[in-house]
């Protein structure tokens, strides 16, 4: 039997199922949901007026909130969401209809967690842990809804999930009985500035910040001064205009020759055959022999490299001559099939956009070692710019206009002791180091 008292309202009702879920109360604790002995059909209770909401949900859609092990209210109280081995299955008791599923990879959803405002839902299942926006339309393709950005999880018991859309942190805990409290940054993800509408592209100037991109399928290079230039094949071959007060245009190449990149000096450009062209003078030369196709390319401000992603997803480092591979970094299908890539002002360091929609840095010093991943969210990156000093990595995805992530290992440290409040003293130095001399880290 079930007792829930608000003020002086008395419901009583007997039976239940045992083996289900227990009952819920909303937020606000008006509605109460259970189901009934029978574990398939959903009731849900107003405890204010003393009644029964008329609700009649799909019979496939009640057994999979009534076969749960814990459906939730939405914070809006409004509807019911439940982890099934479908995904989150949300039924809006109010509207009687459903909301959009939420498919979660893997063997399906453990369970569901609503930050405050109901504009973002968590959800925890064998793939480990997924951010949702919940007002995010169907993908114009067809496909299904997928995650901002996924966790994955080692250990199989996660409890106590909880999303602080303010600090912009996800915390759970991590072990079956104390266990440790793991907290992750959505640092930038958790956003006020969300645009609903998402945009197709994006651009940053030179310094890193937004700039208005080119029209497709022009490609651009910024200059040091802030110059613009763009490269776009027409009917009579590959227009190259330097913008400005006075823009100055020339024609190059071929007749259905593709642009794939332009130096921030104007002086050459990269087809999409790999054919390096001379704007001057109009002389080619075949480049980047053994890449495919290659939808998009990039040259390092400095003249020294030139980037190169190829249709098959590959990621390849060059001299600016296209000449001489230096590394290949990445492998085949790797990457996104138009990967967005930008060079730090100095050439020092390239970063590139990559299919799970995260971004990866490399040292050119050191192609050959494994580039630092930075994870982003909100699907494909749309724009990579560095910032003046190499200090920041911008970036805009379709939802995003513009995140930051900091590259200066100074900064980084600064938040490691932050956290850890202060360095190892002398005593637990030696406790865990005893044979290395002391030294302060923070």
């Amino acid at each position: 039997m079930w007792d829930v008292r608000r003020e002086r309202v008395l419901f009583r009702h007997p039976g239940g199922d045992r083996d289900g879920p227990l009952p819920v109360l909303s937020p606000n604790d008006r509605f109460l949901a259970w189901c009934t002995h029978d574990g398939e059909r959903l009731r849900v209770w107003d405890v204010v007026e003393r009644r029964r909401v008329a609700t009649e949900p799909p019979a496939r859609t009640q057994r999979l909130l009534c076969r749960s092990d814990e459906p939730v209210f939405t914070p809006d109280n409004r509807a019911l969401a439940a982890g099934t081995a479908d995904g989150v299955v949300t039924w809006d008791f109010h509207a009687e209809r459903g909301r959009p599923l939420l498919p979660m990879p893997g063997e399906g959803v453990n369970s569901v967690e609503f930050d405050p405002t109901g504009a973002y839902v968590l959800t925890w299942g064998s793939a480990g842990l997924a951010l949702w926006r919940t007002d995010s339309p169907a993908p114009a393709d067809g496909g299904p809804r997928r995650p901002l950005i996924t966790f994955p999880v080692e250990t199989p018991a996660v409890t106590d999930i909880r999303l602080d859309p303010r600090e912009g942190v996800l915390r759970y805990r991590e072990g079956s009985q104390a266990g440790v409290v793991r907290t992750l940054s959505l640092r930038g993800l958790i956003s006020p500035v969300w645009r609903n509408k998402a945009r197709t592209d994006a651009a940053f100037d030179a310094e890193g910040k937004p700039a208005e991109p080119a029209m497709r399928p022009a490609v651009r290079a910024v200059a040091a001064d802030g110059t613009v230039l763009t490269a776009v094949s027409t009917r009579d071959g590959i227009l190259v205009t330097r913008q400005g007060a006075h823009p100055v245009s020339h024609v190059v190449g071929r007749r259905s020759e593709g642009p794939a990149a332009i130096d921030p000096a104007g002086r050459t450009v990269v087809t999409a055959e790999g054919v390096l062209i001379d704007v001057a003078t109009g002389g080619r030369r075949q480049g980047l022999q053994g890449e495919d196709l290659l939808p998009t390319a990039v040259f390092s401000p400095d003249g020294r490299y030139l980037a190169a992603a190829d249709t098959q997803g590959r990621l390849t480092l060059w001299d600016a001559g296209g000449q001489h591979r230096i590394a290949v970094l990445a492998a085949a299908d790797s990457t996104v099939e138009r990967a967005a890539l930008a060079f730090s002002a100095d050439g020092s360091l390239l970063a590139a956009s990559r299919a799970d929609g995260s971004v990866r840095v490399w040292e050119t010093a050191s192609p050959r070692l494994e580039g630092a991943n930075l994870p982003t969210g909100d699907g494909p990156v749309l724009a990579i710019g560095f910032t003046t000093g190499s200090r920041e990595l911008h970036i805009s995805t379709a939802h995003l206009p513009l995140r930051s992530a900091q590259l200066t290992p100074d900064r980084a440290a600064g938040e490691v002791c932050a956290r850890a409040g202060g360095g190892a003293t002398r005593a637990e130095w030696r406790r865990y180091l005893p044979d290395v001399p002391y030294r302060q880290t923070c």
